[in-house]
């Protein structure tokens, strides 16, 4: 006789297509919990699949048990059937268990005694039997959890003993392992110092004073620790070398000095007309003729500036007063090597000045724009200025006042995320010697010191 498997939510809508399709008398084979769908579809609630033959009997030939029980009402048959739910329930929480169809049951003959127990198997049963439940004393539980390893500890006296979860008895068993390197850093609560090696707790101590981000001083020295052995970490002067190549790699330079335009911006107080000095001087120790364009005719004290500079340099001074202006005087100057235009300071989070600015700039296309950012500034306000002043097709940025302060840690992460190249260093007031071409190695020897 064949078998029919049928699958529903749960098990009583699975009991009731197989009595409407094979009758009151059809026989369960087998009932299980099987996922629905595809495989990685873990989400979805499991379903119960049942495999059941044909009742062999007519309904007229039931015995008068099962015949009364087909006839019963509603009520009772609802009955049975959440009594065999919650048997496939309680069958399911329990690892390896057999199917409730198939689970075996002990009952005693009579006139033997109870300790020889017979063990009756039912390979099939009707759906609407009714069988009697077996004695609980009678049935063997079996219960396959694993048992922990490691003994118990005894509570102690006055206490009553504890009830041990399966997860703590299995966390018992889990040794601790420790990792052969920690570098310490992810854990904000732990202290890294402890737990670096002496090479790499001197540059962790040195970088994270300077104000470096932690997450770049993090990835410096895993990516140090996995690089070099054992034996490398007891190098301070490799480690030292390995951990400035690491530094140098995200920092970009622009080599300038080379255009013939060059327009400087930014915020009130950057620096723009001393850094105009200093390059109108390095042109013309070059032996380039420089012509001085001032653009910032509003603040006070911007024109006597420029032309003390000026004078003191023995270039011409061109102001100008609008746009058209500008580019009256850039068109005029063609023959001169070295065009530098002092704009007017503007401020990032002013719309109307950096509109304006942009008024000036548009005159000319041909130009080479460069951001002065002090070495004082926030790393956030570094931010602000880029996002100001970018849209006018930067082509590099000048660190200025680089001797008013001893941290550089806001300007290194705001060079090595932005990637805006470097052009200069300010480092003071002096006209030739304290402006230098920017690299990655000097900007490196900021943070860490010459070796």
């Amino acid at each position: 006789m064949d078998t029919k498997t049928f699958r529903a939510p749960n098990t009583q809508a699975a009991l009731e297509m197989i009595q409407e399709e094979l009758g009151p008398s059809a026989l369960i084979v087998s009932v299980r919990h099987v996922p629905p769908g595809n495989a990685w579809e873990v989400w979805k609630q499991n379903e119960v699949e049942v495999v059941a033959l044909p009742g062999s009997e007519p309904y007229e030939k039931m015995s008068s048990l099962e015949a009364k029980v087909a006839q019963s009402s509603s009520k009772d048959v609802q009955r049975l059937l959440d009594q065999l739910a919650e048997r496939l329930a309680q069958a399911s929480t329990r690892k390896g268990s057999v199917s409730p169809a198939l689970q075996p049951e002990t009952a005693t003959k009579p006139g033997k005694s109870e300790n020889k127990a017979k063990t009756i198997t039912p390979a099939v049963f009707p759906v609407l039997s009714s069988r009697p439940k077996a004695d609980p004393t009678q049935i063997k539980k079996v219960d396959d959890r694993p048992q922990p390893t490691r003994p118990v500890e005894p509570p102690q006296t006055g206490q009553e003993p504890s009830k041990i979860t399966r997860a703590q008895s299995i966390k018992t068993q889990r040794p601790e392992v420790k990792p052969v390197f920690d570098t310490g850093l992810a854990s904000a609560e732990s202290s890294p110092a402890d737990s670096l090696p002496p090479s790499l707790r001197l540059i962790y101590d040195q970088l994270k004073r300077q104000g470096v981000e932690k997450n770049l001083i993090s990835k410096l020295l895993s990516t140090c620790a996995l690089s070099l052995n054992r034996g490398g970490l007891g190098e301070p002067a490799k480690v030292r070398t390995h951990i400035r190549r690491q530094l140098e790699a995200p920092i970009r330079t622009v080599k300038a000095g080379s255009e013939q335009i060059i327009c400087l911006v930014g915020s009130s107080g950057s620096g723009k007309t001393s850094m105009c000095a200093k390059l109108a001087a390095t042109a013309k120790s070059q032996g380039k003729s420089v012509v001085w364009v001032c653009a910032d005719t509003i603040h006070f004290g911007a024109i006597a500036q420029a032309h003390a500079y000026a004078d003191s340099l023995d270039i011409p001074l061109c102001l100008v007063y609008t746009p058209a202006e500008l580019a009256e005087v850039v068109k005029n100057e063609t023959k001169a090597d070295l065009i530098l235009v002092d704009t007017a300071a503007a401020n990032p989070c002013s719309k109307d000045e950096i509109i304006e600015l942009g008024a000036y700039l548009t005159e000319l296309p041909e130009r080479s724009t460069y951001l002065l950012a002090p070495a004082t500034a926030k790393e956030s306000d570094l931010n602000e200025a880029t996002a100001a002043f970018g849209p006018y097709l930067l082509k590099g940025m000048i660190i200025t006042k680089l001797d008013e302060t001893s941290f550089f840690g806001a300007v290194y992460n705001f060079a090595a995320h932005n990637r805006l190249p470097l052009a200069y260093f300010s480092t003071g007031r002096r006209v030739l010697e304290d402006l230098k071409p920017a690299s990655a190695a000097g900007f490196v020897d900021l943070l860490m010191g010459k070796d």
